[in-house]
């Protein structure tokens, strides 16, 4: 059997070789440089995020700052209104103490002026009185002195009608003055008690009018205690709601943070299975041409060992027998010492023989024999050149395009469909 010899060309794979590595590293590079293009777009749009919410964050801290100076404002302002109000109260509170203490002392300067009044007339009354009393003493002691019996007081009255005149003209001024001191009597009792009556009704009429006002200072100041009130909780309200702002612009930066650093991870991740991929795909790359190449160069090995054998076929040398004759050793000579050479020469010739006789068994069991492919006998050597341009085209457009070209935009290493590669080689 006549077997073909194809000539494995080292420089050709070689140059395919180095240009499959040198598109990877041209795709490696691209795809570095896009990653840096997006890591820096991604690093300013985190940058901007953060700025905005930073800014963000100091405007809402501002805002509360604000809030709670004005708070502060109101604050003091109430505090001040009520020492105001407290002083007020207290100011009025002294007048209407000063005013009824004024009022006393105009109600006691009255009821002085009014017992002296009384008085003065009483004063007057007993002058007269007095003056009365002081005649009829005189008139008594001139009695006296001038005294005669009773029959000659009676004679006397009955003569003389004037004594007993004046006698009942004195009874009667004491009577009236008598009465006269119990009509001023009666009247200082009413002037008494008309002025307490007055006084009481102007200081019940004054407490009223007080408590009035006090009432309404009262109410006043619950309306503005309303008001400061209503006010705080409007002002706590505000602050809570805008702490819940603060925390919700802090939950969505630390969202947009994670977001962020998430779409930073990703790419990365993205580019260590990338890298896994191509290596493995190197890996397997270089397995597959390992493999080729040892069984390319095996199947010239056999094409050469059955070339030689053919043409030691053709051409045999007439010292060279397939099955050399046999041998006789004679071993008849009793001296063992002289019979052990020849056994190791009849030993290391055998062995010989039985070498060659190995060698050309293998020969002619190694032989290749043609391959039943797609319904023709092909060589084993052009079933593995084919194999080979399978595999550089197919690696060889998977470096160049990407590893988005079959696979959908997934990011797996696509290869060219068999058939389509296939039908290029053939």
């Amino acid at each position: 059997m006549q077997a073909r010899f194809m000539p494995w060309n080292t420089g050709t794979d070689v140059g395919a070789v180095a240009q499959i590595k040198e598109e990877m590293g041209r795709w490696d590079s691209q795809r570095r440089i896009a990653e840096a293009s997006m890591d820096e777009k991604l690093e300013a749009m985190l940058q901007s995020t953060l700025h905005h919410m930073q800014r963000n964050l100091e405007r809402v801290a501002n805002e509360v700052n604000r809030l709670v100076e004005d708070q502060d404002a109101v604050r003091d302002i109430c505090e001040a209104r009520d020492e105001q109000s407290r002083r007020f109260t207290q100011f009025k509170a002294e007048t209407v103490r000063f005013a009824s203490m004024e009022r006393q002392h105009n109600a006691l300067s009255d009821e002085l002026w009014g017992d002296e009044l009384g008085l003065a007339k009483i004063a007057g009354e007993l002058k007269k009185t007095n003056a009365t009393f002081g005649k009829l003493e005189d008139a008594v002691a001139a009695l006296q002195e001038g005294k005669a019996e009773a029959v000659q007081l009676e004679k006397l009255r009955a003569d003389v009608p004037w004594v007993a005149k004046m006698v009942h003209e004195a009874k009667t001024s004491t009577s009236q003055m008598r009465q006269t001191v119990g009509e001023v009597v009666n009247d200082v009792r009413e002037h008494f008690r008309t002025a307490s009556e007055t006084i009481a009704s102007h200081n019940a009429n004054f407490v009223k009018q007080v408590r009035e006002e006090y009432q309404v200072e009262l109410s006043n100041s619950a309306k503005l205690r309303e008001e400061v009130k209503s006010f705080m909780s409007k002002a706590t309200q505000s602050v809570e709601s805008l702490e819940l702002r603060v925390d919700e612009v802090a939950s969505k930066a630390n969202a947009l943070a994670a977001e962020a650093r998430e779409e930073l991870e990703a790419p990365k991740r993205d580019k260590t299975s990338a890298d896994n991929e191509l290596k493995a795909l190197k890996k397997r790359l270089g397995g597959v041409f390992d493999n080729s190449a040892l069984e390319k160069q095996d199947a010239v090995d056999r094409v050469k060992d059955d070339e030689t054998a053919a043409q030691s076929d053709v051409d045999p040398k007439p010292s060279c027998e397939l099955w050399p004759a046999r041998h006789t050793l004679n071993l008849s000579n009793p001296d063992p010492s002289a019979a052990a050479p020849l056994v190791l020469a009849a030993f290391k010739m055998a062995c010989l023989h039985y070498a060659r006789l190995a060698e050309t068994a293998l020969l002619f069991a190694i032989m290749p024999s043609p391959i039943d492919y797609r319904g023709a006998a092909v060589e084993r050597y052009e079933l593995l050149d084919r194999r080979e341009q399978l595999l550089s085209l197919t690696a060889n457009r998977s470096l160049v395009q990407g590893p988005s070209v079959f696979d959908g935009g997934t990011g797996a290493l696509g290869l060219w469909p068999e058939e389509t590669v296939r039908a290029q080689v053939l």
